[in-house]
This record gives C-alpha cells, structure tokens and sequence, in this order.
C-alpha cells in the first residue's frame, strides 16, 4: 500500500451523522490509516461499541466553544434548537493548514428533491406503500 494518512474526522453532532462518520473511519482503517475522531464527551459512550479498530481510530472528545446564542453545555444537535449550526471546522483547518473535505449523508429522497425542486416524487403503486408517515409533502421539501 502507498502513504498511510492521518485524518481527524469531526461529524456533525447527531448520531445520523456519528455512526456513518465512525463505518468510514472503519473502512480507512482498515486499510491502515490512523484516524482520529472528534466528538462529544456523551457520544463517546455510544459509539465506542462500533469502533472496530482500538489501537488507530482515537476518539477524541471536544467541549464545543462558547459561541453566541449556544447554551452553556450542548454537546449533541440532541440539545440545539432547530436550525442551528456552529461552523467553526473549515476556518480552523485553514489556521492548521490542513485540508478539510466534508461528507455528506444524505438520502436519495433529499438529492431527488435538490435536483428537481417543486417536482412532486412518484411511489410505486403497492397497497400499503408508503406509509403515510414516510411520504415526504412540498412543505417538508422546503424545509430541506
């Protein structure tokens, strides 16, 4: 294998991004790159089952910076108010000079929605499907 990397992953803080950051750094170090995973003190707990490879992947626990308008002790999105976000990484990269590359999980209903927005999504037409809690309506797709 070629040159082995060091990548510090920091996923937003929500287990729907956590837990598909963590399957990545999995598969990185499984091919013998280090890794080291940033993350909040009361995800650590949850996510340490996953981590398959102890002696590369390091988690790293993060107290977010005081930021305007950010309770005093809000680790995960669990805690924030919709809508809120603290976009302080690609800056910090450009200070350390290291290169930042963002990954982004999303859902094939969300790209479908970007691509052709106001289009209204076809279902297959089988009895039960989908289930109206699933379907995604116009005014959800604005929220995106």
């Amino acid at each position: 294998m070629g040159s082995r990397l060091h990548a510090f992953m920091y996923p937003c803080f929500a287990s729907c991004y956590m837990i598909p950051y963590l399957h990545l750094a999995n598969k990185l170090a499984e091919k013998g790159h280090h890794i080291t995973y940033l993350l909040p003190k009361k995800a650590q707990k949850q996510l340490e089952s996953l981590n398959l490879f102890l002696d590369i992947i390091f988690f790293h626990p993060l107290t977010l910076p005081p930021v305007e308008g950010l309770h005093v002790g809000v680790e995960t999105t669990a805690d924030l108010p919709p809508n809120t976000t603290v976009p302080w990484i690609p800056e910090m990269t450009k200070e350390f000079e290291v290169k930042s590359v963002i990954y982004q999980i999303v859902s094939a209903t969300c790209v479908a929605i970007a691509l052709a927005p106001g289009v209204e999504l076809g279902f297959p037409q089988q009895p039960g499907y989908p289930s109206s809690k699933m379907v995604l309506r116009g005014h959800d797709a604005n929220l995106l």
